[in-house]
């Protein structure tokens, strides 16, 4: 159920297409490239989104937890430490490598990568 107009989601006219862009009115929501269809979230006629990942709401890991991968996100090459989920659930926070496991010297920045609007 929606207490959205229809036309605030779709065109008015034959078969009533998705709009093109849409601004969500929720703080929770960020921004995603425009290649983004609505239908990746939206599966049913609810505006309401249930959190697939609720325990890491608001963040983007609430949505997408499952699409984590530890690999390129490396904290410290030798010996090998991972970046968590929970560390990075905002998208961010992987943009430093380190030199060793003390975690106090950079040895590489990572930056502008994995963003929402950006590319992957």
């Amino acid at each position: 159920m929606t207490t959205q107009a229809c036309d605030a989601c779709h065109r008015a006219g034959v078969g009533w297409t998705p709009v093109t862009a849409y601004t969500h009115r929720t703080a929770f929501y960020k921004a995603h490239r425009a290649s983004v269809l609505c239908s990746s979230c939206h599966t049913n006629n609810n505006e309401v989104i249930a959190w697939k990942y609720a325990g890491y709401k608001p963040d983007c890991a609430g949505c997408h937890a499952g699409d984590f991968k530890q690999g390129p996100h490396k904290k410290v090459d030798s010996p090998v430490i991972y970046y968590s989920v929970l560390e990075l659930k905002d998208c961010s926070g992987s943009c430093h490598q380190y030199t060793n496991s003390t975690l106090t010297t950079i040895s590489k920045n990572r930056s502008g990568q994995h963003r929402p609007t950006g590319s992957f």
